[in-house]
């Protein structure tokens, strides 16, 4: 999936930027700090993981994953729209997915996109598609 594949804001098409950091994820190994460390890069890197691991270990393993609140999910039969409202959920590994605004995608326009794609050909007749929701 590519982010032209994502569904667009509701209502709102401005695009946010993203945090694309890439920490390590580690809980079991943090940096030991002592007078005169010159601290570098790595050094900062392994102690946000370190506390990051930590986080995420206590929401996996606490919690589990799922919806916390909100993510309301509904479908306009008129307008073949799915919609997913501003929420937040927890991953099978333990990170926080935070959805801000509410998200739609229409769906015949995405099938329209997308019925040739690789992992639709086995289906034979991809004019003749029907799904259940």
């Amino acid at each position: 999936m590519t982010r032209d594949d994502l569904p667009t804001a509701c209502g709102d098409s401005a695009d946010r930027p993203r945090c694309a950091a890439d920490l390590p994820d580690n809980p079991s190994c943090a940096t030991n700090f002592h007078f005169g460390l010159l601290l570098g890069v790595d050094e900062l890197r392994t102690e946000q993981g370190y506390h990051l691991g930590r986080s995420r270990r206590h929401q996996r393993l606490l919690h589990g994953a799922g919806v916390v609140a909100g993510l309301h999910v509904g479908f306009d039969a008129e307008t073949l729209e799915l919609r997913v409202g501003p929420g937040l959920a927890i991953d099978a590994w333990g990170r926080d997915l935070v959805l801000e605004r509410a998200q739609c995608v229409s769906l015949p326009r995405w099938w329209a996109k997308h019925r040739r794609d690789d992992a639709w050909g086995d289906i034979v007749n991809p004019a003749d598609v029907s799904i259940d929701l």
